[in-house]
């Protein structure tokens, strides 16, 4: 039997992608700190996702269709975010030949621009590296 982390998207990092996307990229934009308990997302160099994240999702969508240099066959923002955020993570499993990119250096060389949003997204710049899968790259 073929190991799960090998044969497909790893699905603890594809549902928290997802999540991410979904449940926080409908938010409004706040331009106040409403408290001091978000002023820490701040200070962490998190930013606050919010409908501009959506919008900017949306546009590097757009140019990467219109380049012809989508990482996979996306059928929409919340699928090119997660794609980009399990790619960032080398949690693709062993899916190159259906899905193209499955990796971070091939997202990096794909689709740069995705792969940086999910670095800065994150906040993983100057981190320790954290990828689920090494043994490949």
């Amino acid at each position: 039997m073929a190991s799960p982390t090998l044969g497909g998207d790893n699905p603890l990092i594809t549902v928290l992608a997802r999540a991410i996307y979904d449940f926080v990229a409908d938010r409004p934009v706040s331009l106040a700190v409403a408290s001091a308990s978000e002023l820490q997302q701040y200070e962490l160099r998190v930013e606050r996702i919010d409908r501009s994240f959506r919008a900017r999702i949306d546009q590097l969508l757009a140019q990467s269709h219109a380049a012809g240099t989508s990482a996979s066959p996306i059928r929409g923002s919340s699928d090119y975010w997660t794609h980009g955020v399990v790619c960032y993570f080398n949690a693709g499993g062993q899916q190159p030949a259906t899905r193209g990119v499955n990796q971070r250096a091939m997202l990096q060389a794909c689709d740069p621009e995705l792969c940086d949003m999910v670095q800065e997204t994150l906040a993983f710049a100057g981190r320790p590296d954290r990828r689920w899968n090494t043994s490949e790259e």
